[in-house]
């Protein structure tokens, strides 16, 4: 992209490039939506201790789940392994989640839980390490039953984000 942002976006003009250039759709993901909150379900989606459904973060998959403390959680559906998806489906309940292709297993609030053939490793791995958990959302809040991420750590609450 040769241009600055501002240069796509002259005063009541939007250059046709600000929807198809890649640049620009960097930039978004990075600068609006890892940043701000958005909304990823309902409570009424998560009913029960293991209930989940899968969103996005801006282009980043995520999970979100009820733990069996009943306490709610939004992390990356993504192996810290080797990246790949650890639930494919749109929605359900399940007891935890198992990477297709290791078989690392995470329980419903993204903690690892179990690596098959963990001697494997010559111990230079700890099931306990959080460094080893599925990425936690940054924040996490709920507005009348609607289920808000932001993957910034800092930045206005939910209720100041949304305003009057």
């Amino acid at each position: 992209m040769t241009d600055s942002l501002e240069d796509l976006a002259p005063e009541g003009r939007v250059h046709r490039r600000v929807y198809t250039d890649s640049g620009v759709f960097a930039a978004e993901m990075e600068r609006i939506y890892r940043c701000a909150w958005v909304f990823v379900a309902h409570e009424s989606q998560i009913a029960n201790p293991g209930d989940f459904v899968t969103a996005h973060l801006g282009d980043r998959p995520v999970i979100v789940t009820r733990h069996t403390d009943d306490t709610i959680h939004v992390f990356a559906n993504r192996c810290t392994h080797r990246g790949m998806k650890v639930c494919t489906a749109r929605r359900g309940s399940k007891k935890r989640f198992v990477c297709p292709y290791h078989g690392w297993s995470f329980a419903t609030d993204g903690s690892l839980i179990g690596i098959p053939h963990g001697k494997g490793y010559n111990g230079k791995l700890d099931p306990k390490d959080p460094a080893l958990s599925l990425n936690r959302a940054a924040r996490i809040e709920s507005y009348r039953g609607f289920i808000f991420a932001s993957g910034a750590a800092d930045g206005p609450s939910l209720t100041e984000y949304l305003g009057p």
